[in-house]
């Protein structure tokens, strides 16, 4: 009996890479570096996948927002996609195609989990600026949505 291990190519594993989901050139580079693909076999794979429209850093960019935009900020959905490859000029034009604004994704976030939040007690003040920050909202839109909020339910 044969034990020999089969060989598949680097453009065959990447296509079993990204069968489950969409992947940046940058995540499928760093996996068939880390199955031991050569440079030279993992540059003519990445071509390929792009010749046959399989990686596509826009529209990934535009997916990825899409699904993540009513739960995280910008400035955290950009660090993401930069740490996935995604150019920063691919990232603000797709950023531009949601006009779904900060502040209303805050609201949004504040009716559904801080109703009964007493904000008038600042250490929960904090907490909640705090939650934002670490989703990645700007400072001004927390600020703005917080004081929206607040004055429209009479939570002081």
């Amino acid at each position: 009996m044969n034990n020999s291990k089969v060989r598949y190519s680097a453009f065959d594993t990447a296509l079993y890479y990204i069968t489950f989901k969409d992947r940046t050139k940058k995540e499928i580079s760093t996996k068939l570096k880390e199955k031991g693909y050569s440079d030279l076999d993992i540059e003519e794979a990445i071509l390929k996948l792009k010749e046959y429209g399989y990686i596509n850093e826009e529209n990934y960019a535009f997916s990825y927002i899409k699904s993540n935009i009513t739960k995280k900020g910008s400035k955290l959905i950009s660090m993401e996609l930069m740490n996935k490859g995604v150019s920063n000029e691919i990232i603000r034009e797709q950023l531009l195609e949601f006009e779904e604004r900060e502040e209303d994704v805050i609201g949004n976030i504040l009716e559904s989990r801080y109703a009964e939040t007493d904000f008038s007690d600042e250490r929960a003040l904090r907490r909640v600026y705090s939650y934002f920050a670490r989703k990645g909202f700007r400072y001004d839109s927390i600020s703005n949505a917080l004081s929206f909020y607040r004055k429209n339910t009479k939570k002081y």
